[in-house]
């Protein structure tokens, strides 16, 4: 029993990326079961129209008074909506919103994402409902994936970095507000930013730095400016505290004008 099992792990070492990316499909296909299996959506559409003027019943009021979570039922749905029946009737986003108060710039709203590929991409082939549960899907996957090569990046070992990636994907912070789909982009991204800027440090590799880059641009273009701001802030510091790392390790082997000019760099920025 005990060589079937080192077999079988020796044969998943070969793999583990791979052997990781079903995993973490497996895991989402049993979390998100009822869209398949009962022709449910994780949108929080019908809670919120049991409880909302004008849909409320008055005579059988719901069980549960109170919902948790609102935002993406009368913010992110709509926008969804009017993104699916532009493209569907004028093959083009939907730059103004004439719904809201006289209209208002959509694609100034630093919340729609509209810029951003999966969701334009989704919202061109599926109604608005399948747009959210696909868009979900996507992002807790490929964020419990992107964990997993942080972690092998940082050296852990296969389990540890499986059981790394499930924490991230499937954490309490993640189930609660993966609803307002602006943090599904973090979710996704962050490790994978975080991975090229360790390979950038490590391996000097310029390519690495150049996708941690792009992909800062491209969690601007998918999340809201908040969360891109504490990307940025978080992509800087430990970018920074890397390469502090690097110079004190090589401190000694500089020479007296070098260190004269690093010390000297930060009264030039003043």
């Amino acid at each position: 029993m005990l060589g079937f099992v080192r077999s079988l792990l020796t044969r998943l070492g070969r793999h583990e990326y791979l052997t990781a990316a079903a995993v973490f499909g497996l895991l989402v296909l049993v979390f998100f079961s009822p869209v398949f299996t009962s022709h449910k959506t994780f949108s929080t559409v019908y809670n919120v129209q049991q409880r909302t003027y004008p849909w409320v019943d008055t005579q059988h009021a719901p069980k549960t008074p109170h919902y948790i979570q609102a935002d993406q039922a009368l913010v992110y749905y709509p926008w969804e909506v009017l993104t699916y029946n532009t493209l569907q009737q004028h093959s083009e986003l939907p730059l103004w919103d004439p719904q809201s108060f006289g209209g208002h710039p959509l694609f100034a709203n630093g919340q729609t994402g509209l810029a951003y590929p999966p969701r334009v991409a989704l919202a061109a082939v599926t109604s608005p409902s399948w747009t959210h549960d696909i868009y979900l899907m996507f992002h807790i996957w490929l964020g419990g994936f992107a964990m997993f090569a942080l972690m092998k990046e940082l050296g852990a070992r296969f389990a540890g970095a499986l059981l790394s990636g499930v924490a991230w994907s499937f954490s309490s912070y993640t189930a609660f507000w993966i609803q307002l789909e602006n943090f599904a982009v973090v979710l996704a991204l962050l490790p994978f930013i975080v991975l090229c800027i360790r390979r950038w440090h490590v391996r000097r590799s310029w390519r690495a730095f150049a996708v941690a880059s792009l992909l800062l641009g491209v969690v601007f273009l998918g999340a809201s400016p908040e969360l891109s701001l504490a990307c940025f802030v978080l992509a800087f510091a430990y970018a920074a505290c890397q390469g502090l790392t690097r110079l004190v390790r090589e401190w000694r082997q500089l020479t007296t004008r070098h260190r004269l000019v690093i010390a000297a760099a930060p009264a030039a920025l003043v």
